[in-house]
């Protein structure tokens, strides 16, 4: 440090940097600090207090609720398998999902009634008990055999197939269709090991979209190009799935009215595997909206509800009752065929599966030949190209 006198004969110190140091200003600042920090402590001490206050309230919220689900729980007494089969064809029963403010829960059919409670494998502490009771019923149980071909009709889009009907292809009648009887049992339990083995195999996933969480999928053309590598996928085996196309292809031409020769194979046709790996993610959705090349969407169990894993029923939003979106289950059963027009009228999602697999057989149709094949043996052509175009 060094001292100068300026030109009214002041003095001040200059310090190496060049700045001037005003010593009465040092003074002031030191006096100043211990004011900075008392205040300083008094303000994280307030905040302390109040996030502590905020903490023990939700302790509280949380342990009440807890104690409240557990009594709730403990009084359902009748899970979904003890329900006589006579009860349940196709007719509604209502489910309680942790809000136990009625003493029953009643199934109906043609005017009987019967006291049940839903209860799944699930834990019952992670029930939410400010869900509300849901009234489902049923277009097919498990306890059905559904031997004719059935269809639940619904009005179609009248904005959902304007390409299909500039090139007269567009479904006469829209809705759900469904059988029991595609192919023989035989036949079921054969694809059902070629699900499971390929899929194990060669099986895909993602996350990017939600509901593939818990999904393993094997594309048919992925499998074409895959397993010749591999000396797998027996003529036996080709045969089969070349049987359950064509068999998928005229149920579904006869069901919705769309000639044969206009619907074409997608390569969204696959083996699929749902277990629950992640936590589930709700996901209803519209095929068409989520694809505008769709015109019919299609399944083939090969596994069982309540046999083969507990939930993964199928819903869609337009079941009967003057309330929109009224859920419509098909419970999923080896070998039942379920097809649904893709538009609008079918707005559909997966209920939550709890433990198991569910395995199926995946058929999506187009009317548009640029983003389909007109059979199997087309798509096996196709995907076999040194270099194919993955236009879908």
């Amino acid at each position: 440090m060094s001292t100068m006198t300026n030109a009214k004969g002041k003095s001040s110190q200059i310090s190496n940097y060049g700045k001037k140091i005003h010593p009465e200003r040092e003074v002031k600042t030191v006096l100043q600090q211990p004011k900075r920090v008392f205040i300083s402590s008094l303000i994280i001490i307030f905040i302390a207090i109040v996030l502590n206050t905020i903490g023990a309230h939700f302790n509280a919220q949380n342990h009440f609720l807890k104690n409240v689900i557990n009594n709730q729980t403990s009084e359902l007494p009748i899970t979904l398998d003890e329900v006589d089969s006579s009860s349940k064809n196709g007719y509604s029963f209502l489910v309680n999902n942790g809000d136990n403010n009625t003493d029953s829960l009643p199934l109906q059919e043609e005017g009987n009634s019967h006291q049940v409670n839903f209860e799944s494998q699930k834990d019952k502490s992670d029930v939410n008990a400010a869900e509300e009771k849901v009234i489902y019923s049923f277009l097919a149980t498990t306890e059905q055999d559904i031997d004719q071909l059935s269809i639940y009709e619904q009005p179609c889009s009248p904005t959902g197939y304007r390409y299909e009907s500039s090139i007269g292809s567009a479904p006469e009648t829209c809705g759900i269709t469904f059988t029991d009887h595609l192919l023989d049992q035989d036949q079921v339990n054969k694809l059902r090991t070629m699900a499971a083995k390929y899929i194990e195999l060669f099986g895909e996933t993602t996350t990017t979209n939600r509901e593939s969480l818990n999904l393993q999928w094997i594309n048919l053309h992925t499998l074409f190009r895959k397993a010749p590598k591999k000396s797998l996928l027996s003529d036996d085996e080709y045969e089969l799935l070349i049987n359950a196309s064509v068999a998928a292809k005229s149920v579904t031409s006869m069901a919705f009215g769309i000639p044969e020769d206009r619907l074409f194979f997608t390569t969204v046709c696959q083996f699929t595997r749902y277990e629950p790996v992640a936590a589930f993610s709700e996901f209803r959705h519209i095929d068409k909206v989520r694809s505008p090349e769709l015109i019919v969407t299609s399944i083939l169990w090969l596994s069982t509800v309540d046999v083969d894993f507990e939930g993964g029923r199928l819903e869609f939003l337009n079941g009967p009752g003057d309330e929109k979106f009224n859920p419509y289950l098909i419970e999923p059963k080896k070998g039942r065929y379920a097809a649904w027009t893709s538009s609008h009228e079918n707005p559909h999602g997966v209920h939550e599966l709890y433990n198991g697999e569910r395995l199926a057989l995946i058929f999506a149709f187009t009317a548009n030949p640029k983003f389909g094949h007109s059979t199997i043996e087309s798509l096996r052509t196709w995907a076999t190209l040194k270099k194919p175009s993955f236009y879908y």
